[in-house]
């Protein structure tokens, strides 16, 4: 399975860096997104529901992957399957996320 974008975010989830696939895929330039949360990429139809597990999968330090509807710059929605993988420091604290994306088939 290829990933086109890639995101990483500190322990508060605010985005730090993104790649080029970012604004392929959503639309928005990498200096819009850093410095933001992800949840800037949602909207009315994406499922509380999938947020609370994604939140509660985190909170146990393991990776976690869900479909999640994600907005455009442009307002279009779409199906982001998004696999978030927790980074540890070598005293096993984690200390980043790093979520790999793509639009769900």
């Amino acid at each position: 399975m290829s990933y086109k974008t890639l995101v990483l975010t500190d322990l508060q989830q605010t985005i730090f860096w993104v790649n080029a696939g970012f604004q392929r895929m959503t639309g928005y330039a990498a200096d819009y997104a850093i410095g933001k949360k992800p949840t800037f990429l949602q909207g009315v139809s994406t499922s509380e529901k999938v947020k609370c597990r994604i939140r509660n999968k985190l909170n146990t330090g393991n990776r976690v992957s869900e479909i999640i509807t994600n907005y455009k710059k442009n307002g279009l929605a779409y199906d982001c399957l998004i696999t978030i993988i927790p980074l540890f420091d070598s005293h096993q604290v984690i200390t980043h996320y790093l979520a790999l994306e793509r639009e769900a088939a």
